[in-house]
């Protein structure tokens, strides 16, 4: 095979892949919470509420999110650059169930202010 022939293989076939990732991206959704009662541990899991307590330290940030039904959430994130969320903020949270001192809690890995 020529070399100009194995480039076009090589950029379609990367494109094609590209295209793939896109879609399947777009189409994997996490479902959405009320509590965390009834999540298995290491359960992926998406939450929304209001921040109603926040908690800056150092490396690690601690969120008190209350849902719909006033059912409140603690979240701890571990971020690598500044997180700019206040009190009162609408937030959409992304993180793993664990739990900590006999307590269920999500260890964020995404956060969105609405």
């Amino acid at each position: 095979m020529e070399e100009g022939s194995l480039q076009k293989i090589a950029v379609t076939i990367l494109i094609s892949g590209l295209l793939f990732l896109l879609i399947y991206l777009n189409e994997v959704e996490l479902e959405r919470i009320q509590s965390l009662e009834d999540v298995p541990l290491d359960e992926e899991v998406k939450i929304a509420g209001m921040v109603t307590k926040l908690t800056k330290k150092d490396k690690v940030v601690f969120l008190t999110v209350e849902g719909l039904k006033t059912e409140t959430m603690d979240i701890i994130f571990f971020p690598k650059e500044d997180i700019f969320i206040n009190l009162g903020d609408h937030v959409t949270v992304e993180g793993t169930v664990e739990e900590y001192q006999g307590k269920k809690e999500v260890v964020g890995n995404k956060l969105v202010v609405r």
